[in-house]
């Protein structure tokens, strides 16, 4: 592979992170990027109207699997959490 062969997937991840920020569909949404070759989506909106919210409130995401209750995560991780609520 050379330089001018090579493929980077990071400016078209840096894209849809940016249009993210200005979407109000991508209010309250998870989502997992997946790079791949090919022509870059001009508007994402449709994507983001496309996926389930998630939950007012809730520190995970719509589909995130319970894999660690509150109560067991270590005293500094709760502290963090009960920060990040606090400023938003």
């Amino acid at each position: 592979m050379t330089p001018q062969t090579a493929w980077s997937p990071a400016p078209k991840i840096a894209q849809v992170l940016i249009a993210s920020l200005t979407s109000d569909a991508a209010d309250r949404k998870t989502l997992e990027l997946v790079a791949e070759k090919g022509a870059a989506q001009s508007d994402l909106d449709p994507l983001f109207g496309g996926l389930q919210p998630d939950p007012a409130g809730a520190l995970d995401g719509a589909l995130d699997r319970d894999n660690m209750p509150l109560d067991e995560e270590p005293t500094a991780v709760v502290a963090e959490l009960d920060a990040v609520r606090r400023r938003y």
